[in-house]
């Protein structure tokens, strides 16, 4: 049985949908010293710590921030931290991994992307 166009098509389009979903992040940029300070200093301010734990080892309400890199970029992990509810609902990585913990993480106060791209780039290299 010879298959059709329309299921042909409809394989292309799962497969093309499931690589998208399961894309690996981008190569992440090489650390920078001073906005790794700024990023750090943009976590204490937040008050991070309060839900990810000591040394970003994540706790019962937040998980760990270690090895971010596996699976996020600079670029993604911005869009995230800007509004985490609104980045979940097309992720279904980041929504598995939300539905382990209580509550809903806030975003960073936006006004600054750079003060965001900061925090990004401190998670994803210390």
């Amino acid at each position: 049985m010879r298959p059709t166009a329309l299921a042909v098509g409809a394989a292309a389009v799962t497969v093309a949908v499931v690589a998208s979903c399961s894309k690996p992040a981008a190569p992440v940029a090489a650390p920078d010293a001073a906005v790794i300070d700024r990023g750090r200093a943009v976590y204490t301010a937040e008050a991070c710590a309060a839900c990810h734990g000591a040394g970003r080892r994540g706790s019962d309400v937040a998980p760990s921030l270690w090895n971010l890199g596996r699976h996020w970029d600079e670029d993604r992990l911005v869009a995230f931290l800007t509004d985490p509810v609104a980045y979940r609902a097309h992720d279904p990585r980041v929504r598995e991994v939300a539905a382990r913990y209580p509550a809903d993480m806030p975003g960073v106060p936006t006004g600054d992307v750079e003060r965001i791209r900061a925090l990004a780039h401190y998670l994803l290299h210390e």
